[in-house]
């Protein structure tokens, strides 16, 4: 029985609540026994010490949209079709130690090649390669008519049925289904019926997985809804009228500025950058519940990036944290277990140097990371 505390000039532990100052977070093994001001956390004698008197501690964060096996959304393409699946492990090993070194100590994988995100999943809850806790889809499905390199494509709900269960059997966390198409071709317009939708619903709700449904607007949306799906994911050009549904409906809108903001898609899109901040202010600002990943764009600091975006956009420090903690969690079905430093949960933090809510940059400065009452020693990940 393995006893830590973690001493802190102050806490951030987002639940909504006031910050901690001088506080302490007691440990045991994996989870968090207490938190609170020192003078009001009883310490052992036995318990290990980590002082950080200079850091502001907040929950791991979550990444709730993530590919491990991808450069960049600049290069996404030409991986897709060039690159080999042993090759996508290799760059999905590198991802995931970056990741963790950034403060990511969850991550929800939505769609890599043959099912090679649930390697990365085993190797890392082995501890045979550090990164975050993952996560994973497999491939996503699609529509056989659907535009895109990648994707199991699957009509009607026969095949439907048949595609989910196979995905449930592989080992995934979470269907994802590619109900509209991308930002480059159709992007609302829905490839699949209502009915072929309701079927992957309901087989992974009935199993205990969730779906996440990849939506940049249009009628899929009420499709969607109407079968139960866990997350949207994007909602690059829904309307006023839209939103309204998905705050009426109480579903997660994951969303990411990095990507939108990519040379590809501007290139495209000139009006790119305005599309991606009309995408966060207006569910923002309306009550919708959102949560953040950093897409395509894999580097140390990527999510501490999407973060730094979200505040430009308009989004309050303090709402950022919790959208990048909290949120994510429930958007990964995990908000039992992190999201936020509570008493019973795993124990995932990150410390970094100065005040995130003062200065958002400062998220980069990472001190130290623990996932599930484990220290990594950053200089030798």
């Amino acid at each position: 029985m393995a006893r830590k505390v973690i001493l802190a000039k102050i806490i951030f532990d987002g639940t909504g609540g006031p910050l901690i100052h001088n506080g302490a977070i007691l440990i045991q093994d994996d989870r968090i026994l207490n938190v609170g001001p020192a003078s009001m956390v009883t310490i052992p004698a036995d318990a290990e010490r980590v002082s950080l008197p200079n850091c502001f501690v907040l929950p791991g964060i979550v990444n709730a949209h993530g590919h491990l096996g991808r450069v960049s959304p600049d290069s996404t393409s030409r991986v897709l079709t060039e690159t080999t699946p042993a090759e996508m492990i290799i760059l999905a090993i590198k991802h995931a130690r970056q990741q963790l070194m950034g403060g990511t100590t969850t991550i929800r994988i939505l769609g890599e090649l043959d099912f090679i995100d649930i390697y990365y999943k085993r190797a890392i809850d082995a501890d045979f390669i550090p990164g975050p806790r993952a996560l994973v889809s497999g491939p996503h499905l699609k529509a056989t008519h659907q535009p895109g390199p990648i994707g199991q494509p699957v009509d009607g709900p026969d095949e439907m049925r048949r595609a989910v269960r196979a995905h449930l059997a592989a080992g995934v966390d979470v269907i994802k289904l590619m109900v509209t198409g991308d930002l480059f071709d159709r992007p609302t317009h829905c490839f699949f019926t209502q009915e072929e939708i309701q079927v992957a619903v309901d087989e992974a709700h009935a199993y205990g997985a969730r779906v996440a449904a990849h939506l940049m607007g249009g009628y899929g949306l009420d499709y969607a809804l109407r079968a139960g799906v866990d997350t949207l994911e994007h909602g690059r050009f829904f309307t006023e009228q839209e939103i309204e549904r998905v705050l009426e409906a109480g579903v997660i809108l994951v969303t990411n500025l990095q990507y939108i903001f990519g040379e590809r898609v501007r290139s495209i899109y000139p009006s790119a950058r305005e599309i991606g901040i009309r995408s966060v202010q207006l569910p923002y600002h309306a009550g919708v519940k959102m949560a953040i990943g950093n897409d395509s764009w894999n580097a140390i600091y990527s999510m501490a990036r999407e973060i730094e975006l979200l505040v430009n956009a308009g989004v309050s420090e303090h709402d950022a944290l919790l959208i990048a903690t909290r949120n994510g969690a429930e958007a990964c079905g995990l908000q039992d277990q992190i999201g936020t430093l509570e008493s019973g949960k795993l124990a995932d933090l990150v410390a970094v140097a100065g005040n995130p809510l003062d200065r958002i940059e400062d998220l980069r400065k990472v001190e130290f990371v623990m996932k599930g009452g484990k220290t990594y020693n950053l200089s030798l990940l």
